[in-house]
Parts: structure tokens; sequence; C-alpha cells
């Protein structure tokens, strides 16, 4: 499988573990305040699965984990499958981890089987609205990311897709999840991010839904 780009060490995106971040291209959600928008489109992807492995082999000691992100991973369900097959082969230690928009249920059921994490955002009660996308397919999503073993539902807290007067039905939605991450809104546009107290104060009620709530101010 090739990547379209290669981070090579980050300290945030596994929890507690230090991973290296695989980027795919192509997204089929338009989001406003994306970080990555040029991967948005479909590019072609350079970077070899062989020079993954060889950057692996001589950092062995350092990299807890393999972080598989976009774009959309779930574009690319069956390469990641088998990749993760040969990875763990490879370097049968190795965490695995992907992240993902919740738009494909099939996705997640079968990508549990072969990772360790699965990492799904979760953006507004009103896809239709702003993402011209079924909500019903998000709330399946949802349950089979409870299925699984180990997973975390990440909330970027964008003010135009999220008001304080949703956080009640989102907690109801968010009724028995193991995690939530609640991340502030980095701003790439004319809308201002939240300040921290409507955060802490959206974090308390997931508080009453959730098994671990976490912040990222």
């Amino acid at each position: 499988m090739n990547f379209f780009a290669h981070h090579k060490v980050s300290f945030v995106d596994y929890p507690k573990k230090i991973s290296t971040l695989l980027f795919v291209s192509g997204c089929n959600l338009n989001c406003a305040y994306c970080h990555n928008a040029s991967l948005k489109k479909r590019r072609v992807n350079k970077i070899t699965e062989r020079s993954v492995f060889e950057f692996i082999t001589k950092r062995q000691n350092l990299i807890d984990a393999v972080v598989i992100t976009g774009g959309e991973p779930s574009l690319y369900q069956d390469e990641i499958k088998d990749f993760f097959i040969r990875l763990s082969a490879a370097f049968p230690t190795l965490l695995k981890k992907v992240d993902t928009n919740g738009t494909s249920p099939g996705f997640i059921r079968d990508i549990s089987a072969y990772a360790d994490l699965i990492s799904m955002d979760f953006k507004t009660l009103f896809y239709e609205k702003y993402l011209n996308f079924p909500m019903d397919v998000i709330l399946n999503s949802i349950e089979e990311l409870r299925k699984t073993e180990n997973y975390e539902i990440r909330i970027t807290m964008y003010p135009e897709y999220i008001s304080p007067e949703d956080f009640p039905e989102m907690g109801k939605i968010l009724r028995g999840t193991k995690n939530i991450v609640i991340q502030q809104y980095r701003q790439v546009d004319n809308v201002k991010p939240y300040k921290d107290k409507v955060l802490n104060d959206f974090s308390n009620i997931l508080k009453s839904y959730a098994e671990n709530v976490y912040l990222k101010l």
C-alpha cells in the first residue's frame, strides 16, 4: 500500500504512545474547518509501504504505534486491512490505529479485527444540513464503534456545526460511549473558536453519559 505523506514521529496521535503517522488522500466529506484540506481530493500516493517498513525497522525502539489518517481511510478499506496484516507479521508488538469520519459503518466493523484503536469524528447533529450526508449512517457507525474493544469519539468544537444548545442531545446520542475527546477548533477561517469555558461546560455534560471524557484545549 502507498501513502500520500508520512509524519515520522508524533506524540499526540495515539494516547500515551509515540506513533508514526501515515496519511491517505481523498475524502468523501467537505468540512469547512478541515486542517488537511489539501487531502480532500484524491492524490497520487507516493510513499511506499517498503519505505515505511524500513523506517520502522530502524526505529523499533522509539515507535510504539502506527496511525493511519487522512483524508479518509475508509476509502482504502481493503488496502488498509491487508497493510495491517503485513504490519503485524513484521512487527508483532506495534500498535495500530486508524482515524475515520464515520461515514462507513462497514469499515469500522471490518477494520476492528485488525486495529488496536479506532478514532471516529462526530461532527454535528446536522450532517444533512452541513455535510450533505445522512445522519443515520453516522449513528450506525457509532453503534458499530461501541462493539469494538478500544475506541474513541472525537468532537471538534467548530461553532458553525455545534452550538451549546446541541450539547444535551449530543450527550444522549453518545450515552454509554467509552472514550470521548473534545478538542478545540483551530481557526482556519473567520469563525472564532469557543472560549475554553464552553468546552468545559460540554465536557461536564458528557461526563454524565460517557465513561471517560478528555479535553484538548
